[in-house]
């Protein structure tokens, strides 16, 4: 698989620090230097990574909740609600905003994402990028419990699937953001226009994921733009 280059170090703050403070403790290095060394491992935002399986990840208890083709199969309108990130140039580029999918089926193995989104640079236009996408496996499951999207470089993007019910909302692990803690909520046009998204989709948001970054990509004004879409052209 071919992924976006995470920004991430994964070396631990503790394997880093301890030789640092070996030399210290033996006087062969001075405070002023130490302090030099230690500045970035603390003021950087991704110094250490989450190596375990997240808690969610457990086919036997929550796979029932977990089953790809619970969003590939949906047709309807999903808008991206909330998100950790708001800025991802390999697809929807910076500030991202309004941005909305429909799912064509292609046949029994593929559907086309059909995104619409605007961005920093839009200009108040909307663009549109399809992309392929399959259901596949990840952490181990028997199931298809991920999404696996194309891009136009041929890249492959995977999300793994937190919750669906297949109606409402769908929450998703986004493994190449946030250093491998981003997130994604998912909700349905008709239940974000008349106001009845249940609260435990945007609970689950907050409960899984809000720690890690918290942003609003949809607002009311994104229901009544009308602006024409412009398509995009291949992602670099």
């Amino acid at each position: 698989m071919v992924s976006p280059e995470m920004k991430c170090y994964n070396l631990s703050r503790k394997q880093y620090v301890s030789p640092l403070f070996d030399l210290i403790s033996n006087e062969k290095i001075p405070l002023i230097l130490l302090a030099a060394f230690l500045a970035p491992i603390f003021f950087l935002p991704c110094a250490t990574t989450e190596s375990t399986t997240p808690i969610w990840a457990n086919e036997t208890r929550l796979g029932k909740y977990q089953d790809a083709w619970n969003i590939l199969n949906q047709t309807d309108v999903y808008y991206l609600v909330k998100s950790t990130f708001n800025t991802a140039d390999y697809l929807w580029g910076q500030n991202f905003t309004c941005v909305n999918v429909r799912h064509t089926y292609l046949d029994q193995k593929m559907v086309v994402s059909n995104f619409s989104f605007q961005n920093a640079s839009s200009n108040g236009k909307r663009f549109s990028l399809d992309l392929r996408t399959m259901p596949l496996s990840t952490y181990n499951y028997t199931q298809q419990n991920a999404i696996q999207y194309e891009l136009h470089n041929c890249s492959l993007l995977n999300d793994t699937v937190i919750y669906s019910d297949g109606e409402t909302c769908n929450l998703l692990s986004i493994p190449y953001e946030t250093c491998g803690m981003g997130c994604e909520l998912w909700v349905n046009e008709k239940y974000l226009k008349n106001g009845t998204t249940p609260a435990c989709c945007f609970f689950l948001f907050d409960l899984l994921c809000a720690d890690k970054g918290n942003y609003d990509i949809y607002n009311k004004q994104c229901d009544t733009e009308q602006e024409r879409e412009t398509e995009l052209g291949p992602t670099t």
